[in-house]
């Protein structure tokens, strides 16, 4: 009697295996989906607390003018003078007059045969003073003092001595080209009256007779240009001063004297609009660009029907519509602005703002007092901006708060994935042990029928 052959055994163990933890894993696959949703989130909430922090600098620019150059100078003659002007420069002009600059001392020493001849051994003494009739009178500062000895005693020497004493004067050496042409000159580094220099030197006579200076006494160095201060008529008002650096004739101007003036000459305090307008430009360019960054964040595309990744989100929504809030209500500063579209700025119907630079000149040039305290008042709109982006990104702010739960989230997801992950190792083991005692006991099924095929076969 023939019997058809039984199968059995030989079962794929490892492809059934991975068949099932296929399915078991897929739990892990939603945990990595809903993980990336919050990631997505913490990067787009990061990307809004960037634009914020941007605007935020930029309000801060706007609610303390004083950081703002708000003048400017204009000068009828730059090559006689330049002028700086910081915020508390009054507007409006002066006339200046320039004599004469102020004036470094220089002396020379008698001519030299060569720079390398010892000359003598001793210590120079320098003083720096006035002088007038009735003699030297020294400033006060206290004298200064170089020695002279066998290492430098040349002319060479003096000059890198003095040099390298740094008392407040320059050594050299001058070339004259007569029969002894090497002089030493000293120049001293301040100009004014009151920088007049007196040398007294103790010491080998040599060195006394080519270095003493007394302005009402011995000078047997010869004086090749005067200590003398700037000379100028500001505003009719002779004035004297010992730089050609003047920082306190008129009140927040540095005045940089450059050359002696042949006629009356003008400067002129005038707004700086520029500085002004590229601060409110930058305020308003900075707002639009978290109105963008938000409302990009927060769209809906009927189209696609996607929604962007903080669409719907509370947090971002009431942050919007607080800034538009505080865009639209006016101020109360006492003055005559009350609003920004009264400066210039006006809102869109895409919520970015736009600038009127002539609206904005003019009420810079006409009402700057106004202007300001709109601005930076403590209920002015940059005080205000500041004050409500610096609270929203703050420790205890929103932003924190929610990117916090997030962070907090995604933790929870981990410890769901830990604990997945060493069920499913358990799992695993379970599944091959399984199998691999089916796939034992069908070789075995199959051996028995393989068997009684043969045992049957034969009868």
């Amino acid at each position: 009697m023939a019997v058809s052959s039984a199968t059995g055994g030989n079962l794929d163990v490892a492809t059934i295996v991975e068949q099932l933890m296929t399915i078991e894993r897929r739990p892990l696959a939603a945990l990595s989906t809903r993980e990336a949703s919050y990631q997505s989130k913490i990067s787009a909430f990061g990307t809004v607390k960037s634009a914020l922090s941007a605007f935020q600098t930029a309000a801060q620019s706007l609610s303390d003018l004083s950081n703002i150059p708000s003048n400017t100078a204009v000068l009828s003659n730059s090559t006689m003078f330049s002028a700086s002007v910081t915020s508390a420069a009054t507007i409006g002009s002066h006339s200046i007059e320039i004599g004469n600059l102020a004036q470094a001392q220089k002396l020379a020493t008698a001519g030299q045969l060569d720079t390398t001849t010892a000359i003598g051994n001793g210590t120079l003494t320098f003083d720096f003073g006035t002088t007038d009739v009735g003699g030297f009178t020294s400033g006060g500062a206290g004298t200064k003092t170089v020695t002279i000895d066998e290492t430098n005693n040349t002319l060479q020497g003096i000059r890198d001595a003095i040099n390298a004493a740094n008392i407040g004067v320059t050594a050299n050496i001058v070339n004259d080209g007569g029969a002894t042409p090497y002089r030493l000159t000293l120049s001293a580094n301040a100009t004014g009256l009151s920088n007049t220099m007196q040398i007294s030197v103790a010491g080998d006579t040599a060195l006394s007779d080519l270095l003493d200076y007394d302005p009402n006494g011995v000078m047997n160095m010869t004086q090749t240009a005067t200590a003398q201060n700037a000379s100028l008529i500001v505003d009719g008002v002779t004035v004297s001063k010992a730089s050609n650096t003047v920082t306190d004739v008129i009140d927040g101007v540095t005045l940089t004297l450059l050359k002696p003036t042949t006629s009356q000459e003008s400067i002129e305090i005038k707004r700086d609009t520029t500085a002004f307008q590229a601060a409110v430009e930058g305020f308003a360019k900075a707002y639009s660009d978290v109105n963008k960054t938000i409302t990009d964040l927060t769209a809906y595309n009927a189209t696609t029907r996607k929604a962007a990744v903080l669409q719907g989100d509370s947090v971002i929504r009431s942050i919007q519509a607080q800034l538009r809030t505080i865009l639209s209500t006016s101020v109360a500063t006492g003055g005559a602005l009350t609003t920004l579209s009264q400066i210039g700025l006006s809102s869109q119907k895409d919520g970015s703002l736009k600038v009127d630079t002539t609206k904005l000149t003019a009420a810079i040039n006409n009402n700057f007092g106004d202007f300001s305290a709109l601005l930076s008042a403590p209920q002015g709109y940059a005080y205000s901006f500041n004050q409500f982006v610096g609270k929203t990104l703050g420790f205890d702010g929103a932003f924190t708060g929610r990117t916090e739960g997030l962070t907090n989230s995604i933790r929870d997801l981990g410890k769901q994935r830990d604990a997945i992950n060493t069920r499913l190792v358990n799992v695993e083991a379970r599944y091959r042990r399984q199998f691999s005692a089916l796939d034992g006991m069908l070789s075995s099924m199959n051996q028995t029928s393989s068997y009684l095929t043969q045992q049957l076969s034969k009868l």
